[in-house]
C-alpha cells in the first residue's frame, strides 16, 4: 500500500512513479507522486514532457492548491488496457440511482453491488460505491501480489468489493478484459 506523507494537510498517499516513453517504453524518470484517485488529470514536469518529445494537443486552465490559476498544455496518453469504458457501461443497469449520503446528493450507475460509475467522479471510471477510489488501483495492487484482504483493509472497503472488482475485470469469453 502507498505510504501517507504527513507533510501534506491532510496527509496524502504518495508513491514512486516511473515515467516511460509512450512508444519506446524507455524509462526516463522516477518521481514522487501524490495519489489522488479522484483526479481527472495527471501532472508531470514540463521538462519531462519535452524529454518525451510530446506535442501539446491543447490547453486547459488549472486551479492549483495555492489558489493560483494557470493555463497548462494537455498531452494525450495511451489508454489503460485495464479500463474499457464501453464494456463497463454494458455491465451497468444504465439507470442512474439518486441517493442522499451525509446530507449530500450522490448519483451513480450501478455496475455491481459495490462498484459504480458516478458522474463527475474519477473521470467516469468505475469506483467503489460511496468512495472516490478508482477500482483500477485496487486491481493493480492485487495483480502486484497484495492479498485481497490487505487491499480491502487499506482502502477501508469490504473484501466482497475487491472480489467483485476482480470478477468484473476477468477476461470474458472473447478474451477481452472488461474493467
Amino acid at each position: 500500500m502507498p505510504a501517507y506523507d504527513a507533510s501534506f494537510n491532510p496527509p496524502a498517499p504518495v508513491a514512486n512513479v516511473t515515467v516511460s516513453h509512450p512508444v519506446t517504453g524507455v524509462e526516463l524518470a522516477e518521481l514522487g507522486g501524490k495519489l489522488d484517485t479522484g483526479a481527472d488529470v495527471t501532472v508531470i514536469p514540463e521538462q519531462l514532457a519535452a524529454q518525451l518529445n510530446l506535442s501539446p494537443k491543447g490547453h486547459i486552465w488549472t486551479h492549483s492548491y495555492d489558489g493560483a490559476y494557470s493555463q497548462r498544455p494537455v498531452y494525450l496518453a495511451k489508454r489503460d488496457p485495464v479500463y474499457d469504458e464501453a464494456s463497463v457501461m454494458k455491465k451497468t443497469t444504465k439507470k442512474i440511482v439518486r441517493e442522499t449520503v451525509g446530507g449530500e446528493p450522490y448519483e451513480y450507475y450501478p455496475v455491481g453491488r459495490h462498484i459504480v460509475i458516478a458522474p463527475g467522479v474519477c473521470g467516469g471510471r468505475p469506483t467503489f460505491k460511496y468512495t472516490r477510489i478508482d477500482v483500477r488501483h485496487a486491481l493493480r495492487l492485487v495483480a502486484g501480489g497484495h492479498p485481497i484482504e490487505s487491499v480491502a483493509r487499506g482502502y477501508q472497503i469490504p473484501v466482497a468489493a475487491v472480489r467483485e472488482a476482480l470478477a468484473l475485470a476477468a477476461p470474458n469469453s472473447s478474451g477481452v478484459q472488461c474493467l
